[in-house]
């Protein structure tokens, strides 16, 4: 297997040595716009969509409402400087739903 591997790399050198500068350049660039949008779908389509549970928060509130959610294992992520919590959109009304009932 490793004479195989090395056979490939080998030959993809051989070939890649004999470009011209430009074509060289070319096939790194499309190289790395590719990597990029690979990596950059994964985000996108691993990442979750958090929305606004409250905003506009007072400062004393804030820690009650997250303790809360810690106590629950709610995934939480506080923006516009402590004065928005989002969470996940999936988990958005079930959230609501809890803490309202306390």
């Amino acid at each position: 297997m490793d004479k195989v591997f090395a056979g490939i790399v080998a030959q993809f050198r051989e070939f890649f040595k004999n470009l011209g500068p430009t074509k060289r350049m070319s096939i790194i660039a499309v190289s790395v716009v590719a990597i990029v949008g690979v990596i950059t779908m994964g985000f996108m389509i691993s990442g979750k969509d958090y929305v606004p549970l409250f905003s506009s928060i007072p400062a004393d509130q804030v820690t009650t409402i997250i303790s809360k959610l810690n106590e629950k294992n709610v995934p939480f992520q506080l923006r516009d400087d402590g004065k928005t919590i989002v969470v996940p959109k999936d988990l958005l009304h079930s959230t609501q739903m809890a803490l309202m009932a306390e």
